[in-house]
C-alpha cells in the first residue's frame, strides 16, 4: 500500500498543481532535427600506397546528421519555442504531439502554374509552405502561414495566395508602398521603413489607402514618443516610455527625477547633470570588523 511522505496539514495549505500539470504537458513537443553537414576525406598514405581510391581526391561528402530536443506550443496556430541549438542548421523538421501526432510536411496539392508540388511544414521559424521538392536546377520557395492557418487545414489556394507577396500598392510621397510577409508577419514598407499590419486584418486586403493609414499612424505615434531633441547632442533624447519619460543617451537610459516637473523644458547641460549623477556610481568602502565585548 503506498504512503504518502507529505503531512496532511500540508495538503490544506498548497494548491493542488495536478490539473495544472496535467494539461500543460499537453503542449510540450518532442523535435526531430535532421541537418545537412559537410564532412571532407583525409588524405592517407597507406591507402594510395596500396592504390585503394580515397573517394574523388578530398572532395566533401554531404551526410545527414539527426539529433532531437523539446518545445512547447504557444499559439492556436502551430508556433513553437525551442532553443535556438535545437533547430540550428535544420534542414528537415519533424514535431511529435503529447498524444502522438506527428507533423511532417503535407502534401496540399500542385501548383498548376508550374507543376512542382506544394507542401506544409513547420520550419525553423513556424509553419511554412513550400513550393517545389528542390529537386533539378530549381530552387524551392518559401512563405510563411499567417496567424489563424494551420499546417493541418490550409487548402491549396491558400497557400498560393501567400505568394502573391510582396505586392506593390501603388505610390505615396512618391515613394513606392508595399505590403509584404516576413518572419513576424505582415508589414507595409514605405521609404524604407516598416509598419506591421494588425494581427485582425488580412494583408490581402489592404489596399493603399489603409496602407497610408498605418504609416501616417505610426508616425504619429513616434512623434508623441520624441519629447524633445538636442541639435548640438544628436545622440542624446528625451523620449515618452512605458513608465514614464526618461533620458536616452548613446544607447543607455536615464531616469528623470521625480521633482523636474516639465522635462520638456530640461536644458542640454540639465541633462548632462542628471546623465552624469546616475553615471557616477558609490564607492564601495570596506567597513572594518569590531569584536563585541563579552560580558
Amino acid at each position: 500500500m503506498p504512503v504518502s511522505l507529505i503531512p496532511d496539514r500540508l495538503y490544506d495549505r498548497y494548491p493542488d498543481l495536478t490539473y495544472a500539470a496535467e494539461n500543460a504537458v499537453k503542449a510540450v513537443v518532442n523535435i526531430e532535427v535532421v541537418q545537412e553537414v559537410e564532412m571532407r576525406r583525409s588524405y592517407d598514405p597507406f591507402l594510395e600506397f596500396f592504390g585503394i581510391p580515397q573517394g574523388g581526391g578530398g572532395r566533401p561528402d554531404i551526410r545527414e546528421r539527426r539529433g532531437g530536443g523539446s518545445g512547447v506550443v504557444i499559439s492556436e496556430d502551430g508556433y513553437i519555442v525551442t532553443n535556438n541549438h535545437v533547430v540550428d542548421q535544420a534542414t528537415k523538421l519533424r514535431v511529435k504531439l503529447n498524444d502522438g501526432r506527428v507533423f511532417d510536411a503535407r502534401t496540399v496539392g500542385t501548383d498548376p502554374a508550374t507543376g512542382e508540388p506544394v507542401s506544409v511544414k513547420i520550419g525553423r521559424f513556424g509553419p511554412l509552405v513550400q513550393v517545389g521538392d528542390g529537386e533539378g536546377d530549381t530552387k524551392p520557395r518559401f512563405a510563411s502561414l499567417l496567424k489563424g492557418q494551420s499546417v493541418a487545414t490550409i487548402t491549396l489556394e491558400e497557400a498560393l495566395r501567400l505568394f502573391d507577396f510582396p505586392r506593390e500598392l501603388g505610390s505615396f510621397e512618391d515613394a513606392d508602398v508595399t505590403v509584404a510577409i516576413g518572419r513576424f508577419g505582415p508589414y507595409v514598407r514605405h521609404k524604407g521603413k516598416f509598419v506591421s499590419i494588425p494581427k485582425d486584418e488580412a494583408p490581402a486586403s489592404v489596399g493603399l489607402e489603409r496602407a497610408v493609414e498605418l504609416i501616417l499612424a505610426k508616425r504619429d505615434a513616434e512623434s508623441k514618443k520624441v519629447v524633445k531633441t538636442f541639435d548640438e547632442a544628436p545622440g542624446t533624447q528625451i523620449l515618452n516610455g512605458r513608465f514614464g519619460v526618461y533620458i536616452a543617451s548613446d544607447g543607455a537610459n536615464y531616469k528623470i527625477p521625480k521633482t523636474i516637473a516639465d522635462p520638456a523644458a530640461l536644458t542640454l547641460d540639465e541633462v548632462r547633470e542628471i546623465i552624469a549623477s546616475q553615471d557616477v556610481k558609490p564607492k564601495r568602502t570596506a567597513g572594518r570588523r569590531t569584536a563585541r565585548a563579552k560580558k
